[in-house]
């Protein structure tokens, strides 16, 4: 207890002697004089029927900006999950968990004959070459890699302009 008694009451001698010119703890220029002479460089400065002058600028930049590479093209990936018989006669295919009706498939897709096999003709727009892929393949059409999805390593997230990561979505179908 006196030794509680005892560090109050230095801690309290160290904070009493302060400075008989500073008003306020909190300001930067603790001294009247300074204050005075800060409010009258403000007035000087905005004078009515004055411009203010801003200083010129400097000739080197005052940093480096980073040089901007172009991205690297976004791999196009296709995950072939399947084909499903409809009552109606048509096929719903899934693509990258997508279910797509076998009228609406994009323009470089096509559901190969017989259809119950599942498979899909996919023509790659920039080279003209054509991918036969079966059911639980993952194409990369930009590599022109064809894997099996247990094969397939889903490529590290990119970096974004402004230097964020995007992830890619989670997996509705993982446990995790």
């Amino acid at each position: 207890m006196f030794k509680r008694s005892l560090s109050a009451i230095l801690v309290m001698l160290v904070l009493l002697p302060i400075s008989a010119e500073s008003q306020s703890v909190f300001r930067l220029f603790s001294t009247p004089a300074e204050r005075a002479e800060l409010e009258r460089r403000r007035q000087e400065m905005f004078r009515p029927g004055q411009t203010p002058t801003l200083p010129e600028p400097a000739e080197e930049p005052l940093f480096d900006l980073p040089l901007v590479e172009e991205a690297e093209p976004e791999d196009i990936i296709y995950r072939l999950g399947g084909t499903m018989l409809r009552s109606d006669g048509s096929y719903t295919v899934w693509i990258n968990d997508l279910p797509i009706n076998q009228e609406n498939l994009p323009e470089n897709i096509e559901l190969l004959a017989p259809f119950s096999q599942g498979r899909l003709r996919i023509v790659s727009p920039d080279s003209g070459r054509s991918f036969e892929v079966k059911p639980g393949q993952v194409l990369n059409l930009t590599t022109g890699e064809l894997f099996e999805s247990y094969d397939f390593v889903e490529p590290p997230p990119r970096a974004e302009a402004d230097g964020s990561i995007t992830e890619p979505e989670a997996d509705p179908d993982s446990l995790d």
